[in-house]
């Protein structure tokens, strides 16, 4: 994936994230230090051996590892077991290959991730749904989500793709077995209906998502959006003001 700065390890749970750069402090329990240390060991070295100059620090989620070097996210995650607590995070950096700024917001568990980013036009947000746990998603069904109380969204997201590609050829779902993509909105804050579905994440408590695992069976999860404002904001480029209510 991308790229950091030299790894510390400390006695403490919480990230603390400034725009551009992120620094994590691993909290570890008594006996687990000398385990975790040696998977960010392998983690840095690994690094070190595809990218010699770089020097890297990993943020950490549930069960994974995210390495940042030279200041650039890639696209690979590095998965290594431990504990920790899901949280929000965010991409803020410059794609090594094309120059351009790349930003994104993400969430993670043991289970799934959440990756919300606009299209290559800086104008559409999509989201990215990844399911870790054996099994796949069912092809061509919705994803549902819901924050709090409010509208149950992506009852009709087939039927809208269909039409968006028959008539626009303009896609707005993409069903891989372990991740479905989708667009979740415009983009614009200043176009009808503000920031929709974004603005309530922001303002929102706990984001609820189900999906078809088979013909007759789904899955459901929920997502804390304590905390999730600042990653949110800078992985869309967005601002307290654009979405403030």
């Amino acid at each position: 994936m991308a790229q950091q700065t030299p790894i510390g390890l400390h006695n403490e749970a919480k990230p603390r994230q400034g725009r551009g750069s992120t620094e994590v402090r691993l909290g570890t329990r008594e006996g687990e230090l000398p385990s975790i240390a040696v998977r960010i060991s392998v983690v840095i070295r690994f690094v070190a051996a595809t990218s010699p100059n770089a020097i890297g620090i990993c943020l950490s989620q549930r069960s994974t590892i995210m390495c940042k070097i030279n200041g650039f996210f890639g696209l690979t995650l590095l998965m290594v077991p431990f504990t920790a607590m899901a949280d929000w995070t965010y991409i803020d950096s410059i794609d090594p290959f094309t120059d351009e700024p790349s930003r994104a917001a993400i969430w993670e568990d043991e289970s799934h991730r959440i990756q919300l980013s606009r299209e290559k036009d800086g104008k559409a947000v999509w989201m990215y749904l990844t399911r870790k746990l054996s099994g796949s998603f069912e092809p061509d069904t919705p994803i549902e989500y819901r924050v709090d109380q409010l509208v149950l969204r992506g009852e009709n997201m087939i039927d809208l793709h269909e039409l968006l590609e028959r008539y626009l050829n303009k896609p707005s779902y993409i069903w891989e077995p372990g991740t479905v993509a989708f667009s979740t909105w415009h983009g614009d804050p200043n176009e009808p209906g503000g920031c929709g579905f974004i603005g309530e994440l922001l303002h929102g408590e706990t984001l609820r998502v189900r999906y078809w695992i088979s013909k007759v069976d789904r899955e459901t999860f929920s997502v804390d959006l304590t905390g999730s404002d600042e990653s949110i904001l800078i992985g869309l480029d967005l601002s307290s003001e654009d979405c403030a209510q």
